[in-house]
């Protein structure tokens, strides 16, 4: 952490931090405190809310819930799902494919039109599925569209302090990530491919304690430097809420500057380039205040920004034929 002041009235704060020491809560929630302290004309006076347990409790539980026959159940249900082999995500390459996988990124960035979101939460709610599953079905119908691949995984995240709020303030990454496996053809109508989307997710909800790094190791599989282990393809809908919203929004794209309030101080931020290429392609939707905001991450190993916006495209484009057609097959919709 390092601090300059560009003017009297202008100070800059740069903040950096590896993932590995806490989640997009935890730096949310320290950067709330920190403007706490700092706007406080005395510091030493505020009362921060204490923290009730620590991240080595939380890995002591982890562990246990390993030895326990929760964890052998889920185990078994994830290395049936994860049935070798495995198949590796074939996307058209702009570039040949490092030996090495050295995580140079780069990302494109598009506000949704206004009327899709409307449409996708109402169609969720005809097919009794949520906007999130019905967003990565649009995703699973592109990744079909570009490879012709029958068998395909997507990564996704998912909260790990569900229901413990004794780790709410515990700074850590407690986000752990479920390999979906989704199976899919032409001749799928996109009611069908909704379905098949949402029990992949709620079966990987129901066995989301599993640590996806213990997955990996467990199931032993083959070396490959030049691609992630399991999925190549990440997917996340992320939408403000709940504690620290204001802090979150500062990660979440939008049209306008975002700032915050913290006594007399006006809180801002500054856009730097940041490491996107840990996966081939990465699609993160935001939902900011109703508005919706599609950010494609990329591996710039592999692939050109103009390849990528072309995607991004196609996405917005599927997500509208969604809506439109959910009883037409992907063969038909893609022809």
């Amino acid at each position: 952490m390092c601090a300059s002041a560009p003017s009297p009235d202008d100070h800059v704060l740069l903040f950096s931090t590896h993932h590995i020491n806490g989640d997009l809560f935890s730096i949310a929630q320290f950067m709330e405190e920190l403007f706490v302290l700092y706007a406080a004309a005395d510091p030493d006076a505020v009362e921060l809310t204490p923290v009730e347990a620590t991240f080595a409790e939380h890995v002591q539980e982890q562990q246990a819930f390993l030895d326990g026959p929760e964890g052998e159940r889920q185990w078994a249900h994830w290395s049936a799902r994860l049935a070798q082999p495995l198949p590796k995500l074939a996307l058209p390459l702009a570039r040949p494919r490092p030996p090495v996988l050295r995580h140079h990124g780069d990302m494109v960035i598009s506000r949704l039109p206004p009327g899709l979101g409307h449409g996708l939460k109402g169609l969720a709610k005809a097919e009794g599925t949520t906007f999130f599953m019905a967003l990565l079905t649009a995703f699973y119908a592109l990744l079909f569209d570009l490879t012709r691949q029958t068998d395909l995984f997507v990564g996704t995240p998912v909260p790990g302090r569900r229901g413990e709020s004794r780790f709410e303030r515990t700074m850590g990454t407690f986000v752990n990530v479920l390999a979906l496996r989704v199976g899919l053809d032409g001749d799928v109508p996109l009611r069908e491919l909704i379905a098949r989307v949402s029990t992949a997710v709620r079966e990987g909800r129901e066995n989301q304690d599993f640590p996806f790094p213990r997955l990996v190791e467990k199931l032993k599989l083959p070396r490959d430097s030049s691609r992630t282990p399991v999925f190549q393809s990440y997917f996340t809908l992320q939408r403000l809420g709940g504690p620290h919203a204001d802090w979150l929004a500062f990660f979440l794209p939008t049209t306008t500057p975002l700032e915050v309030d913290v006594g007399d101080m006006k809180i801002g931020t500054l856009p730097l380039p940041q490491q996107e290429g840990q996966m081939e392609l990465a699609v993160h939707v935001y939902d900011v205040g109703g508005e919706l905001y599609s950010e494609f991450k990329y591996n710039t190993d592999l692939f050109d920004a103009a390849t990528v916006t072309r995607w991004m495209e196609r996405y917005e484009r599927l997500l509208g034929l969604l809506i439109a057609h959910p009883d037409d097959t992907l063969a038909a919709l893609l022809a």
